[in-house]
């Protein structure tokens, strides 16, 4: 059933309930009311986004093994760094909040930038112990589909594809334990 013939069902079943309620009422309604129906299409028009696929993952800016073999645990400071960027193939604004909610945040560099962010980063390693200290980005990586329409007429149709920076991390394990 198309829209304009569900748009007439609903407008005739609202006019067949006042001729019930109040027949004459509705009498003046039908007499004295033009009713203008366009097609729904008509107001469909520009750009949507339709969110696909999204994932959340480290990028390591930062690695390094250290031992101490000594009995007291050991602190040491690196300088760590990592890489903020955001890269995104669609320049329309529709799509660019689109793909911001469906991450959940926002960029923290602008559309095409990348940019190295630098900071001292400070491990605790545990006594008898070699440990792995990391440190990087927290990236996300989000899919969907672009559509342009004009006057309800799906025109374009395009894959996008949303990669950027929201934070940094750091983080350490033990590797091996010499005693």
């Amino acid at each position: 059933m198309t829209r304009f013939k569900v748009l007439l069902l609903i407008v005739s079943l609202f006019l067949m309930t006042l001729m019930v309620s109040n027949p004459v009422q509705a009498e003046q309604i039908t007499k004295n009311t033009v009713i203008i129906i366009k097609p729904l299409g008509e107001d469909l028009n520009g750009y949507e986004y339709v969110p696909k696929t999204k994932s959340y993952y480290k990028k390591q800016g930062f690695y390094h093994e250290a031992t101490n073999l000594s009995s007291l645990p050991d602190d040491v400071t690196y300088t760590v760094s990592r890489t903020v960027n955001t890269s995104l193939n669609s320049s329309v604004s529709v799509t660019i909040d689109g793909v911001i909610a469906q991450a959940g945040f926002g960029f923290e560099v602008s559309i095409g930038v990348s940019q190295t962010r630098t900071w001292s980063q400070r491990y605790s390693i545990p006594a008898w112990t070699k440990t792995a200290c990391t440190a990087g980005s927290l990236k996300t990586r989000v899919t969907g589909i672009q559509n342009r329409w004009t006057m309800g007429r799906l025109m374009e149709t395009k894959n996008i594809t949303g990669d950027w920076s929201y934070g940094s991390y750091s983080d350490k394990w033990i590797i091996k334990y010499y005693r």
